[in-house]
């Protein structure tokens, strides 16, 4: 919650609330047979809402790490709340490299027990969940965008 009231979007995000409330009811007061949202509207909605809890989530597993070139971990939660995935996604890539790692190296002797590389879990089981739920939430948006004609 504290980075939600870091970016200090709240008073305007209740402001805008307000707003939009109030217009609904005006609305409805002036037209009590104004169209509804239909259920799809509102599925898709839903399974966008969902999809923005699992990225968070998911950024809640990523590992700490120093800060590397001014990104640390706290801007990284500030880009995740305001859905730039894109760009802490590219970050993680050089924080995480999955690039060869010493487990990798021949030194003569048996390996340990790491089957995998070095980060590869993390990328596996974090970082590629969370861009493939980014891609699906952009489509997800686009069709609402779709539905009530704010394109073009």
């Amino acid at each position: 919650m504290t980075g939600l009231e870091g970016l200090n979007l709240s008073a305007e995000l209740h402001t805008m609330f307000r707003r939009i409330q109030a217009d609904h009811l005006a609305l409805r007061e002036a037209w009590q047979h104004a169209p509804r949202t239909e259920p799809r509207i509102r599925l898709l909605h839903a399974i966008r809402i969902m999809l923005i809890e699992r990225i968070w989530l998911l950024a809640c597993r990523i590992p700490f790490f120093m800060p590397r070139g001014g990104f640390n971990h706290e801007m990284m939660m500030q880009h995740i709340l305001c859905l730039d995935i894109p760009t802490v996604l590219k970050e993680m890539k050089h924080i995480f490299p999955t690039g060869t790692g010493p487990s990798e190296l021949d030194f003569h002797e048996p390996r340990g027990p790491r089957e995998e590389g070095i980060y590869v879990r993390e990328h596996r089981d974090i970082f590629t969940p969370m861009s493939e739920m980014f891609e699906l939430l952009r489509e997800i948006s686009v069709a609402l965008m779709h539905d009530i004609g704010a394109f073009g």
